[in-house]
């Protein structure tokens, strides 16, 4: 492959990546997040009947200057 190939490539991938805002993204990924944490708690906390829900879709940014 030519160099000038992959540069195209990477960059087509970085512009459609660049397209989904934070929350489209979050929310995309939300049923799975839910299921994930409803197995842990159920097999942790040892309670087949426990369930989940969103409490919040806050972004806590690492870099915030508030810590």
């Amino acid at each position: 492959m030519s160099k000038s190939f992959i540069v195209f490539g990477l960059s087509t991938l970085l512009a459609l990546t660049g397209c989904t805002s934070q929350t489209q993204f979050l929310a995309s990924k939300q049923p799975t997040a839910i299921q994930a944490a409803v197995s842990r708690g159920q097999f942790e906390m040892n309670c087949p009947n426990a369930t989940g829900q969103v409490l919040s879709q806050e972004v806590d940014s690492p870099f915030s200057k508030d810590r």
